[in-house]
């Protein structure tokens, strides 16, 4: 699925602090703000960066939100990476029925079908074992493509996962081969509202911290009217510098921080993805 493309409404700092871990494509970042800070904007423009700017090798981008079903617990992490890699899904061969009793999966009886299911077939430990065989495939994969291929895991709220989740993610994926990896080509973007964990050592080894502001001081409020100033002639919405200038210093008096100013443009936004 190609992501329509979205503009970065200054952040001028922190893009450049970040153009080290993106120039070598690699690296493990921390974004922090406030409970109500722009996380969900600084991560869609970021994502939208990578899809769509011009890097040495392309962007395999990977998101994990614990609003997403998809991605809220470990086994779906691993599922929504396998997706991204192109890898099949690896299924529970059978299913246990009563002590000591299995069956193969995909059987029925009468109206009661059972069928190959992720949450089906195993045990905790032959879950373990599987877990433990699906992410060293998933590392595996990463390993043979970061030559052509770079790959950004990005993890929205990361107070809001599981410590097991978590800790699974760390012990059979990031300590089993993707930190050697980030050295060039895996970058993890921890993304964080609120205080960072204390109850886990997440993000592994942050090489470098970043904290988002709720508003724009004086001199990125300046960058931000430039930036939206551009945007507006680039697709059209007003004809002339002034005008441009004019509606964006009007936008920025009412809207002191970028997520206030994102919420406001989103539909002008969507139509510019269009063009």
């Amino acid at each position: 699925m190609i992501r329509p493309q979205k503009p970065w409404f200054n952040w001028r700092d922190e893009r450049a602090a970040l153009a080290t871990a993106l120039d070598c494509q690699g690296g493990v970042v921390q974004v922090q703000a406030s409970n109500n800070g722009p996380i969900m904007e600084f991560a869609s423009v970021l994502r939208s960066e990578l899809e769509h700017g011009k890097w040495p090798r392309p962007w395999v981008t990977v998101q994990f939100d614990p609003e997403n079903a998809n991605t809220r617990y470990f086994g779906e992490m691993l599922r929504q990476l396998e997706r991204s890699l192109g890898l099949p899904a690896s299924l529970p061969q059978s299913i246990a029925i009563g002590e000591g009793s299995k069956l193969g999966s995909g059987l029925s009886a009468e109206s009661i079908s059972i069928s190959e299911s992720f949450n089906f077939g195993s045990g905790g430990y032959e879950q373990s074992v599987a877990n433990e065989e699906r992410a060293s495939r998933i590392v595996g994969s990463i390993r043979d493509r970061v030559s052509a291929e770079a790959f950004c895991l990005l993890f929205l709220d990361s107070p809001r996962f599981r410590r097991l989740d978590l800790a699974d993610f760390g012990d059979l994926l990031w300590h089993r081969g993707l930190d050697e990896l980030s050295v060039n080509g895996v970058l993890l973007v921890d993304l964080t509202c609120g205080m960072p964990r204390s109850d886990i050592e997440w993000p592994p080894s942050p090489r470098l911290k970043l904290a988002l502001s709720d508003e724009y001081g004086s001199t990125a409020r300046e960058h931000a009217i430039v930036d939206l100033t551009e945007w507006l002639l680039k697709f059209g919405y007003e004809k002339t510098f002034e005008a441009a200038e004019g509606y964006s210093r009007a936008m920025l008096d009412s809207h002191k921080g970028p997520k206030a100013l994102y919420a406001q443009l989103s539909g002008l936004a969507a139509r510019a993805a269009q063009v």
